[in-house]
């Protein structure tokens, strides 16, 4: 983001996963430091402990971030490296935030961290496609109330105090309301499984990195994708693969895999599938070539034997036709 007199120059988000509500904070640094701060203010103080706390590998999570996960027992999970579809649920949605602050303050980019809170509180009220909900009607349980709600008499500007005088009048208030939350929520929850399950079946339908899957065992070449970035004219010409590695293990429903050296010696870092590819061996390349060249040899004879089927039908075909000239 573009730096701002008081030295702010860019934003941390957070997402949860069912309802899509985004907190925000303009930061001076990328570190630790500030990184926990926010999470402990604007997420642990505001909405209570999450589960499970979806992080990528920057060094902003480690030390007192991961030191307060630990303290109030929240899990960590840290996605693979260069691999940021792991973590969509929140690239995705911090892209269309930037994009709409750089829109809104064009006339003076530095204004965005004035507008900030604005952008968070519009995205909060948006239907997101997956649940067929906005995020705030996720949380509260109802309509978020906006400023042309007030020109407009509706149930939720009602004079409550008014118009409830008995506890029976409350609870039945109050029980349309949970009951309404309820079922809001849960059908949000199936249609978010439905999106996700929808986009997975696109998703392998159209995406698939290889033909035979890899499996526990087999040798693999890892992809570097730090160098693929990398403006260095120096590392032009330096090997973007590396191994090779052993797979070690294939998490039940995940995208990476854990690998280790030939000597048993595991590798602490998690790897996704789009950065493995299958790593021959001299025996088993020979092998590929001597079962390809005999495919290619019996289907030279086999084409052979059927032109010279072909050859002596005609030929016969011929003879008869002399035959009958006769």
């Amino acid at each position: 983001m573009p730096w701002t007199e008081d030295g702010f120059g860019f934003i941390v988000f957070a997402r949860d996963d069912l309802s899509g509500w985004v907190e925000g904070r303009a930061i001076k640094a990328v570190d630790s430091k500030n990184v926990a701060k926010f999470i402990y203010e604007d997420v642990i103080c505001r909405h209570g402990c999450p589960q499970c706390n979806v992080l990528d590998r920057g060094s902003e999570n480690l030390n007192l971030m991961k030191d307060l996960l630990e303290h109030y027992k929240i899990k960590r999970s840290v996605v693979s490296a260069y691999h940021p579809q792991a973590n969509g649920l929140v690239e995705r949605g911090h892209d269309f935030i930037v994009n709409s602050l750089a829109k809104y303050c064009s006339k003076k980019p530095t204004d965005w961290v004035k507008y900030l809170p604005l952008a968070l509180w519009a995205d909060r009220i948006s239907v997101r496609r997956s649940t067929g909900y906005s995020a705030f009607e996720l949380v509260y349980g109802r309509d978020c109330l906006l400023p042309v709600d007030f020109a407009l008499e509706s149930w939720s500007v009602v004079d409550w105090e008014g118009e409830v005088k008995t506890r029976e009048d409350l609870l039945t208030a109050r029980m349309r309301q949970l009951d309404q939350k309820v079922f809001t929520e849960s059908q949000a929850a199936m249609n978010l499984r439905n999106s996700s399950n929808a986009n997975k079946v696109y998703y392998d339908q159209t995406k698939q990195l290889r033909k035979d899957p890899l499996r526990v065992g087999d040798l693999v070449l890892v992809h570097q994708t730090k160098a693929s970035y990398s403006c260095s004219w120096a590392q032009k010409l330096d090997d973007r693969w590396f191994g090779p590695y052993r797979i070690l293990e294939i998490p039940d429903n995940s995208t990476f895999y854990l690998l280790e050296e030939l000597d048993g010696t595991h590798l602490t870092p998690t790897f996704a599938g789009n950065r493995l590819k299958r790593f021959f061996s001299r025996v088993e390349l020979d092998n590929n070539r001597a079962e390809a060249h005999e495919t290619i040899r019996v289907r030279d004879a086999l084409d052979i034997e059927v032109e010279l089927d072909e050859g002596l039908r005609v030929e016969g075909d011929a003879d008869d036709d002399v035959e009958a000239g006769e």
